[in-house]
């Protein structure tokens, strides 16, 4: 059985790829549990054993124990599933070994970042002792594995010590990271052979067929293909989100995102592109009334839908020209020619560039060389326009 599970996009787009790439294995059980995508019944009907599990709080309901249940026989478990979640989405499968401990093994681990969360995540550790950090992880998934409690002196080095237990392979967003940081030199060694870079050109290798199968797994229809049919340059506006609920605080991050736009798009605006593009805006996925407000009140926009994912324009060959707005995970896998500006949201505890300099988001971004410190910029530095 083959189990995918993700809360976000990325580890989606990755699982989707290796369930194109065994698609005419229509008999295998496959259960998915993917909280962004939904995949299109003409496709799921095709398929003997295909299921469905909602992902709440980072982890599979216990649903999946009903579906587990309609397989008496042994199952030996294919796991694919985010790396920042990885214990929690694994939480409910070994619930379920508890009960069934000659029933259910874990064949292999397929892991995923889910973004920039990991890589932010790690920065922090900078002035840990890596070393110790991870044969303590390793002891305490250990012992997670045996009583379900989930206790980690350091999560985040825990992500990374799962082939301890279970032949794995990582799957990262950038392994230039892993090479540029030197402190992580020993996580680096220790998970030598067991991670590679995520493969944007996976989709220039599928046969045709598997091309139109992925596409429609992925939600891109001909109509968004044909957003892209201008002779004009093109340049693609990226926003973001936020997790508050406040409607003010919502608000403020709906203005100062179409603010951001016009000083890429007006010819007073500091970050001014020029006349020549054709403007697309690419909202965040749970942006929701985010995005209505900046597409309500941009104007001469192309609206690209929320739901899908940047990096299915790269595999299509669909970039455009330019590229440029709020940080994100996208600016990882863009060609540094394409960038023209990546903008940070401001918050409390940066208040100048120095506090700029020692956020660990923008630490990644300098180490990768994404960006230069005369490029960083804070959206509330710019003047509303």
């Amino acid at each position: 059985m083959t189990i995918y599970l993700d809360p976000a996009s990325l580890p989606t787009l990755n699982q989707l790829m290796h369930f194109t790439k065994e698609s005419e294995d229509k008999e295998t059980a496959r259960i998915f549990g993917f909280s962004r995508f939904k995949l299109p019944e003409k496709i799921t009907e095709q398929y003997n054993n295909i299921h469905f599990v909602e992902i709440k709080n980072n982890r599979p309901t216990e649903d999946i124990f009903t579906i587990l249940d309609q397989y008496p026989e042994k199952l030996e478990l294919d796991l694919h599933l985010n790396i920042a979640h990885s214990i929690q989405l694994f939480h409910p499968i070994l619930q379920y070994r508890f009960k069934h401990p000659d029933r259910i093994s874990i064949k292999s681990l397929n892991l995923y970042d889910d973004g920039t969360m990991e890589y932010v995540d790690l920065e922090k550790e900078e002035n840990k002792d890596i070393k110790s950090a991870i044969k303590k992880a390793e002891k305490q998934l250990s012992d997670y594995l045996l009583t379900g409690k989930i206790n980690f002196d350091n999560p985040t080095l825990a992500r990374y010590v799962w082939q301890s237990q279970y032949p794995v392979k990582y799957h990262f967003l950038s392994t230039e990271y892993f090479e540029k940081a030197e402190f992580l030199q020993p996580l680096k060694t220790y998970l030598a052979g067991k991670y590679q870079k995520m493969d944007w050109s996976a989709y220039e290798k599928l046969s045709p067929e598997q091309q139109t199968f992925y596409l429609k797994l992925v939600g891109f229809s001909d109509e968004t293909k044909q957003l892209f049919h201008t002779e004009q340059t093109k340049f693609i506006f990226t926003g973001t989100t936020t997790w508050e609920g406040n409607t003010d605080i919502r608000e403020y991050y709906a203005k100062q995102q179409l603010n951001l736009l016009k000083h890429f798009t007006h010819s007073e605006g500091d970050l001014f592109i020029g006349d020549q593009y054709k403007i697309y805006f690419k909202g965040h996925p749970r942006g929701g009334d985010i995005n209505d407000y900046i597409l309500k009140h941009a104007k001469d926009i192309t609206n690209i839908p929320a739901n899908i994912s940047f990096e299915i324009l790269m595999m299509t060959g669909l970039l455009p020209d330019k590229v440029g707005g709020v940080a994100s995970s996208l600016y990882f896998s863009l060609p540094k020619e394409k960038i023209s500006h990546i903008i940070f949201t401001s918050n409390k505890k940066i208040k100048n560039k120095e506090d700029a300099l020692n956020d660990p988001y923008v630490r990644v971004m300098l180490r990768l060389g994404m960006i230069d410190k005369s490029q960083i910029i804070f959206w509330d530095s710019l003047k509303q326009l």
